[in-house]
């Protein structure tokens, strides 16, 4: 005798897609508990794998939430450093509009940097200099970075940038080694700030 048919339970799980806290999430509780006392500690962690192995679920899961502001700077199909800083302004920009609410009276800290990273947005294209290469001053990137510290003295910021491997892989090698090199001595010096590569 056959057994009737049973119908299948539908797959919870999105490929290709980042699962964002509130949607099904395979627990990885060490993980979880990495990235959670890297944003909490201000620290640098470095999650390295295959793609679609859920690396940026897991951040964005683990972290989401109204107590940090997570930016997180997807890097796949950089172009160039000016799009590195547009990418980074953009979400910087975003994620403090949408975390405005959250506060009655807005410190002086929030105010200021919203309205430094407006701005320096604004004002992007006439601080790039366009010459062979497209080349980006240095000042360029460091006043980016300042747009983040001034971020973290309002609310407690995690910087998650995805497809790090992407600006050597995409750049020219003198590009990329002067956006790392800026990054590296910039990143340094952030004690507000956590910091999440993967790739």
């Amino acid at each position: 005798m056959n057994k009737p048919d049973t119908p299948e339970a539908p797959n919870p799980f999105i490929y290709g897609q980042i699962l964002l806290p509130g949607y099904p999430f395979c627990r990885r509780p060490e993980l979880e508990k990495q990235v959670r006392d890297t944003a909490d500690s201000k620290r640098r962690i470095v999650l390295l794998g295959d793609r679609r192995m859920g690396k940026s679920s897991l951040v964005e899961h683990t972290l989401g939430g109204s107590e940090r502001i997570l930016l997180s700077v997807d890097l796949r199909g950089l172009e160039s450093v000016s799009d590195f800083i547009d990418r980074l302004l953009l979400r910087l920009a975003t994620q403090l509009e949408a975390h405005r609410p959250l506060l009655k009276h807005l410190p002086a800290a929030f105010k200021d940097a919203l309205s430094f990273v407006s701005t320096l947005r604004v004002n992007i294209a006439g601080l790039v200099e366009f010459e062979a290469g497209n080349k980006v001053k240095a000042s360029t990137v460091m006043q980016a970075m300042d747009a983040l510290q001034r971020a973290s003295q309002w609310w407690p910021l995690v910087v998650f940038f995805d497809e790090f491997q992407e600006i050597a892989e995409n750049l020219d090698a003198k590009s990329a080694n002067h956006l790392l090199g800026v990054l590296r001595s910039e990143i340094q010096r952030q004690d507000r700030i956590a910091y999440i590569f993967a790739g």
